[in-house]
């Protein structure tokens, strides 16, 4: 048979056993997610919680910047009525 018309190998094959590649193809993906947190915001939270779901922050804090949000992290809004924290029936809130 002439070299030129040698049939391929697999991808895989070339770099290692199917096995080892699809360890490190899952290897790789669960490094990209343990890099990323959750952070929960809630109606009832407060500043000084720390950001779980069972202890959420306010929105306020949540979103100021004062708390180590990164870039990649989800922050969850969890279900309730949000009011603007300066909302009163003479003042509409909005400085």
């Amino acid at each position: 048979m002439n070299a030129a018309c040698k049939p391929l190998e697999p991808i895989a094959a070339r770099w290692a056993a199917p096995g080892q590649f699809l360890g490190c193809l899952l290897l790789v993906v669960a490094c990209g997610s343990i890099q990323a947190s959750e952070w929960f915001i809630a109606a009832n939270g407060s500043p000084q919680n720390d950001g779980t779901r069972a202890r959420p922050w306010d929105i306020r804090s949540g979103l100021d910047g004062s708390h180590p949000v990164k870039p990649g992290d989800t922050v969850w809004l969890r279900q309730g009525i949000y009011k603007h924290p300066s909302r009163s029936d003479s003042n509409l809130g909005y400085v």
